[in-house]
């Protein structure tokens, strides 16, 4: 193989290299960022979701005694 063709397989495997390796970090990096913001964003609607749930139970739990004393307040 001549000087020339080496050179040119080095040249070329060269700049593969320095596309693909800063392009896998920063596929990394985005990845991780995005798993992230979807991690905070699932745990601030699950905790919203359980403050709802908790409202709720304690109204309907307040229901359920108020109806009851007025059941004993008519017997």
């Amino acid at each position: 193989m001549k000087i020339r063709a080496k050179l040119t397989l080095v040249i070329i495997s060269l700049i593969i290299a320095s596309l693909v390796i800063p392009s896998t970090m920063a596929l990394e990096s985005f990845s991780q960022g995005l798993e992230s913001q979807i991690t905070q964003n699932l745990e601030q609607k699950g905790i919203a979701t359980t403050d709802k749930i908790s409202r709720f139970m304690f109204e309907r739990y307040g229901m359920v005694i108020l109806s009851y004393l007025q059941i004993l307040e008519t017997a």
